[in-house]
């Protein structure tokens, strides 16, 4: 049977979490856009150099995760490398499991501009330090719930996230405040604890990051 139309009222909370979340991407970008302008960068560039010190200070990424982390195509991922190696801020060598790839590591003088530009995201959490702790893990939940959905309609890249990893366990406990459990560190975890980006994830098959996808949307 027909629900019939949205109430009006619905339609206007859900504009206007829209909006909010539009005001917290222009804040976000033209903080990016700035800082990059400054050091004389692209966005995709800093964005490339931020990821780098995010992901790859250890081993470098391949051009291909690069392209894939971003959401930009592999031509414009090889460009704003070409153009950061032509700079000093990055150089590119063998990637350390595949001789037949190419790594992009930060040089010295790219990791001090990446950490620059990584300090453009530090009023975000200024502004999160204002939500008491209750605000803060409704807030994640609702986050989690979000990126899922948004990974699942492929409108944005799989995250490093608790929900996309190999070590995630979902509701293997019975306690209700930290139901999951992370086989890595062998701690249970609950929504709250939830990560969107973890440096030790590993990959989960498919039908298993569905399974938790639906476990952590509460479908």
């Amino acid at each position: 049977m027909d629900a019939g139309p949205e109430p009006e009222s619905s339609q206007s909370l859900r504009r206007r979490i829209t909006d909010g979340f539009e005001k917290l991407a222009l804040a976000l970008k033209t903080q990016i856009w700035h800082g990059a302008s400054v050091e004389g960068l692209s966005a995709t560039q800093a964005q490339i150099l931020a990821l780098l010190a995010q992901r790859g200070a250890r081993t470098g990424l391949r051009l291909s995760e690069i392209a894939e982390e971003l959401a930009i195509t592999p031509a414009t991922a090889s460009d704003a490398v070409r153009a950061l190696d032509a700079k000093l801020l990055v150089v590119k060598g063998r990637a350390e499991f595949d001789a037949r790839a190419l790594a992009v590591q930060l040089t010295d003088a790219g990791a001090a501009v990446a950490h620059r530009i990584q300090s453009l995201s530090d009023f975000l959490s200024i502004a999160v330090d204002t939500l008491s702790p209750s605000e803060q893990a409704t807030l994640q939940c609702a986050l989690v719930k979000l990126v899922l959905h948004l990974q699942a309609d492929g409108k944005i890249p799989l995250a490093r996230m608790c929900a996309n990893c190999g070590y995630f366990r979902a509701h293997a406990h019975a306690e209700p405040e930290a139901p999951h459990h992370c086989a890595l560190t062998d701690t249970p975890i609950g929504a709250a604890d939830v990560r969107f980006d973890c440096p030790d994830h590993r990959r989960a098959e498919l039908a298993a990051i569905d399974a938790n996808r639906r476990v952590l949307s509460g479908a």
